[in-house]
């Protein structure tokens, strides 16, 4: 089967087209270019906040120029990284308590500590806050898809870590 695909993604006055074949490419943005006034951009390099790069061996897809804003935003640049973006086996609070909770290192929470089997809650704000410290680590990190990857789209996800 000898099937043409264009596609042609649209975003407010943005566009992004895509295709199996250069020449079917050529072909459309003449035609579009022959109706609207448009000019070519060339090679995708950032489109909603992601860039990509190209290469021989596939495209990376990261959001790095977000990520050291987000780092910023926060006031984390000068914070401790994180190693990773949450610590193993992490209780978290029901939202409504997160402004009740003492903080880390409190008189309340040492005496708590002190009388044995007390394990701290840890407020949504403070894990956010840690993923952000753990993203300054490597804010370039993305996502790979190979040149010579299948069609197909495989996700993992090991959500019973602590028993392996």
């Amino acid at each position: 089967m000898n099937s043409k695909l264009v596609v042609i993604l649209v975003y407010v006055d943005d566009l992004l087209v895509t295709r199996s074949s250069l020449r079917l490419i050529q072909q459309v943005t003449k035609d579009l270019k022959e109706r609207f006034k448009m000019k070519d951009l060339g090679e995708l390099k950032y489109l909603l906040g992601i860039e990509f790069s190209r290469s021989q061996k596939g495209i990376v897809m990261c959001q790095r120029k977000y990520a050291l804003e987000l780092v910023s935003k926060l006031e984390l640049a000068c914070a401790k990284p994180a190693a990773t973006p949450l610590e193993f086996n992490h209780k978290l609070t029901f939202i409504e308590f997160d402004k009740q909770i003492p903080k880390a290192g409190s008189t309340v929470d040492r005496e708590l500590e002190d009388r044995g089997g007390y394990q701290r809650l840890v407020s949504h704000m403070e894990v956010a806050q840690r993923v952000v410290r753990y993203i300054k680590t490597a804010p370039g990190f993305g996502l790979f898809i190979s040149a010579k990857a299948s069609k197909s789209l495989y996700a993992y996800c090991d959500s019973d870590w602590g028993t392996v």
